[in-house]
């Protein structure tokens, strides 16, 4: 069994939770295991509109979670969002439907609570073993921030009138002027006055 066709039974076995919920999920969907576009998302909803045919909700579960209770739990995030219409988000019948199956946490990272956790490792056991080696990040080297110095600006009558300039228009352009006096604008000292 590949972890795709895991992941499909995982959805067919847990669409009556969904149901105790007072929703259903889409007749067309499909899941697989992506890359999401960001790294501390674990999982991702795309509906119709972004499939070729207009008719096909794609769920995509990030290839780093390994554990299958945790696959489990961010797939029951995910399929809240390929039931609820299009642009409910993490709104109010998102945070409803986490309530009734026993997702707990911000609606942004909603996640298995103590119930439905043992509920998950019963539906894990019931699967069998998830055939998936899961994805490790790695940093080159040091980490930190990417990128030119983009250093910042300030009004010289306001110092809360603050912009960033990057290094190489700074040197071709020169410092930027002021929309409130006209002037050349000061290159900032420490942090941003509070409002």
């Amino acid at each position: 069994m590949t972890r795709e066709e895991w992941l499909k039974r995982a959805v067919r076995v847990l669409r009556p939770l969904l149901r105790k919920a007072g929703i259903k999920m889409r007749a067309r969907w499909q899941v697989s295991m992506s890359f999401t576009g960001r790294k501390s998302a674990v999982g991702l909803c795309c509906y119709e509109a972004h499939s070729k045919s207009g008719q096909t909700v794609n769920i995509m579960i990030c290839p780093s979670l390994g554990d299958p209770v945790d696959v489990l739990s961010t797939l029951m995030h995910e399929m809240i969002h390929a039931a609820l219409p299009y642009g409910a988000h993490h709104g109010p019948k998102f945070k409803k439907a986490c309530d009734c199956i026993g997702l707990v946490g911000k609606p942004t990272e909603a996640h298995a609570g103590p119930i439905l956790r043992s509920e998950l490792e019963r539906v894990a056991k019931f699967l069998g073993p998830f055939p998936h080696d899961a994805f490790v990040f790695k940093s080159k080297g040091k980490s930190g921030p990417r990128g030119g110095y983009w250093p910042v600006y300030c009004s010289p009558a306001d110092a809360r009138y603050r912009v960033q300039v990057s290094a190489k228009a700074l040197e071709e352009f020169g410092p930027p002027t002021c929309p409130i006096t006209g002037e050349q604008m000061v290159p900032a000292v420490g942090r941003a006055p509070k409002w």
